[in-house]
This record gives structure tokens, C-alpha cells and sequence, in this order.
């Protein structure tokens, strides 16, 4: 399965080029500048509202500068690596991962964007091919959700980070190591079970028929409910497989 650039959570706040200097390198702005961190955030994000990228990138660039210890620094290399990632080719990507490798910086609760910029990492390690590092973003944002279930966003982020990280698991993955690892990341046997059901219809879906079998004979085993059902979808996850005789065995299971 191909990557799939997703734009399914919104950030709470918005990130920079890698030309931008890092949070600190800069003096902190004084009382005498024409604007304050808030306005030049709130200018910036409007000009995005306007399609003005140009001025919002200039504008957010110029907020880092200007106030390197602001609360918006975060916020704003969010926003900065959500300019990047849109624009999707590789250059850019690769500003966008430094974009959000400098929001995540700065620890949560505090920072607002933290689990959306690991989750938004997660998609650019995963359009870059990188599995792995995809799986162990996504890691993060699960973990981020747990962690702060009352952060903004934070439930929405890790419901779609446990969703996400199947087709990714199916690229790179072990199928028969599936269950302790979505075990893991889902905490609990129940959505650890429904991640299973989702890897097996993956394998299924993209031809990985012996993967689907195994996923299915380990249902088999983990999820007595529905055992029958599972077992015979493990009968006939194979080559030239007859769908109306699948259909016949199904309607026996109770």
C-alpha cells in the first residue's frame, strides 16, 4: 500500500524553514517592537486563512525571531512544518520534518502541538518510506495520548495514530508479531483485537495472503467469540480462493 498523505487532525497552533533560527539564538524582543508575539502569530495565521503563504511564512519566521522564549514558538513551527508538508515534494518534506522536530522540542502539557507534530512526523517518515520511523512517531502520539487525555486533541490524535499505524505495520512488520506490539500501543486486549481484525483485511486487500492467514489463525486463538469465523477466513486467505464457498462457511458459524 502506497503512503497516504493525511490531513485528518487540526493542529491546536502552528512551525519554520530550516533557514529559521532555533528557539534562543536570537535576543528576546523588547517592549519597543511594533508588534507582540500574539499579534504576529494571530497575522500569520490569518494570511494562511487568505492563502497568503508567502506572508505567513515570512511573518511566523519573523515571531521566532523576534521572541525566541514566546509561548507561540511551538505553535508556530507547527504551523511553519504544516506549510512544507502541503507543498509535498521532497525538499519541502524534509523542511517540514525539521519543522516539527523543532515544535516537539518543547515538552507537553505546555506545547498544544506536541502530539500533532509527532503525528504529522509520522506521515513524513511514512511518504519517505520510512516504516519504522513512521511506527515509532505514531508511538509517540499513542503514548502522548494516554498520557494527557485532556490535552486538546489529544484523544482524536491517538484514535487516529491507532488507526494509521496498521497499513504502516502491514509495509514493515511481522505478522506474527502483530498482537504483542498493537497490544502494546493500544492497551487493551478488546482494541488490540480490532487492530488485528484491520492488519488481516490489509494483508487481504493488498495480496499479502499468507500474512492475512497468519493474522486470521491468531484470531482464531485470541478472540474465541468469533473463532469460527476467523477460522474460516484463515481457510481461504489463499491463492484462487472461491468467495461464494467463503460466503457458504460463514453463514454455518454461529
Amino acid at each position: 500500500m502506497a503512503p497516504v498523505r493525511e490531513e485528518r487532525a487540526s493542529a491546536s497552533l502552528p512551525s519554520a524553514p530550516a533557514s529559521a533560527p532555533a528557539p534562543g539564538s536570537v535576543p528576546t524582543a523588547t517592549s519597543t517592537d511594533a508588534k507582540s508575539d500574539q499579534e504576529l502569530f494571530d497575522a500569520a495565521q490569518l494570511a494562511v486563512e487568505h492563502g497568503d503563504k508567502a506572508r505567513a511564512r515570512a511573518t511566523f519566521i519573523e515571531l521566532i525571531q523576534k521572541w525566541p522564549s514566546s509561548s507561540y514558538v511551538p505553535s508556530t513551527y507547527v504551523a511553519l512544518g504544516d506549510l512544507s508538508f502541503e507543498a509535498g515534494d521532497p525538499p519541502h518534506m524534509k523542511e517540514a520534518e525539521q519543522e516539527y522536530l523543532e515544535a516537539v522540542k518543547s515538552p507537553p502539557p505546555a506545547n498544544r502541538g506536541y502530539g500533532y507534530a509527532w503525528y504529522k512526523l509520522a506521515f513524513v517518515y511514512w511518504n519517505r518510506g520510512d516504516g519504522s520511523q513512521a511506527l515509532a512517531a505514531f508511538k509517540r502520539v499513542i503514548d502522548y495520548g494516554a498520557q494527557y487525555p485532556q490535552a486538546a486533541n489529544a484523544g482524536k490524535l491517538r484514535v487516529e495514530a491507532l488507526r494509521d499505524v496498521v497499513p504502516v505495520f502491514a509495509q514493515v512488520g511481522n505478522a506474527t508479531r502483530a498482537y504483542p506490539f498493537f497490544r502494546i500501543l493500544a492497551g487493551s486486549d478488546p482494541s488490540a483485537i480490532a487492530m488485528l481484525e484491520s492488519l488481516a483485511k490489509t494483508y487481504s486487500s493488498s495480496g499479502n495472503l499468507p500474512g492475512a492467514q497468519s493474522v486470521y489463525q491468531e484470531l482464531a486463538v485470541r478472540d474465541a467469540p468469533h473463532a469460527c469465523v476467523h477460522g474460516v477466513h484463515a481457510r481461504f486467505s489463499v491463492p484462487g480462493a472461491n468467495q461464494a464457498a467463503e460466503d457458504a462457511e460463514l453463514k454455518k458459524c454461529p
